[in-house]
């Protein structure tokens, strides 16, 4: 299975409006979805790397490391053929 990572990065300027570019982040090798209190642990096959991705008071947290100002918008869980199972976030 594969993990879809939807993220907004601000790319706005001091002297224009805001503007934000959406980046899609796919991992690789997911055989384990864990629902837990605040969302989802992701067990990938390669590494045993636990991905975890977590609702907190409305924002989108992951053990995963981003840019500053890159904030997690939504997450979806894919079959082998890029096909979507769920939306996990």
């Amino acid at each position: 299975m594969l993990l879809q990572i939807d993220r907004c990065i601000d790319i706005s300027s001091e002297d224009s409006s805001k503007k934000v570019k959406l980046v899609v982040d796919y991992l690789d090798g997911v055989y384990g979805a864990f629902a837990t209190e605040n969302g989802y642990k992701l067990k990938l096959k390669e590494d045993d790397r636990m991905v975890t991705l977590e609702n907190i008071n409305g924002e989108i947290v992951s053990n995963q490391v981003y840019l500053e100002g890159s904030k997690i918008s939504q997450a979806w869980l894919l079959n082998d053929n890029g096909k979507t199972i769920r939306k996990l976030i």
